[in-house]
């Protein structure tokens, strides 16, 4: 298999807690410009990597532009490599052939998320 480098952001201690925390469920507390989008960019890359499948909801499409930096930026040298399949449109990025993803999409009522799951 072919290396490749993962350019993963680095943390500040807070968001470190939230990015390396094991508990089912993590609420974050934190003002504007806080590094909460990309903790989360940067947790689904590596939650991804360890074969989850992770969905990414926010209430408008604004708010996915930085977290689908975090993770086109980090996985940008497997994608290249053709080891995972980019989509912009969709804003997915997966192992063809398999349940494993990331995928960003707005939330903005409960009947955008039918259909759809992650394990993140």
């Amino acid at each position: 298999m072919t290396e490749y480098t993962v350019l993963l952001p680095e943390y500040h201690p807070k968001q470190e807690a939230f990015v390396y925390a094991h508990e089912k469920r993590i609420v974050v507390k934190a003002g504007r410009r806080g590094g909460k989008t990309v903790g989360v960019g940067g947790r689904a890359v590596e939650r991804f990597l360890d074969g989850a499948r992770v969905l990414y909801a926010t209430p408008t499409a604004e708010q996915i532009g930085r977290f689908w930096s975090t993770v086109t930026t980090a996985l940008a040298d497997p994608i290249r490599d053709g080891i995972y399949a980019k989509n912009e449109t969709e804003h997915t990025i997966e192992l063809v052939g398999t349940e494993q993803r990331i995928k960003a999409k707005t939330a903005w009522n409960a009947d955008t998320l039918r259909g759809d799951y992650g394990d993140e």
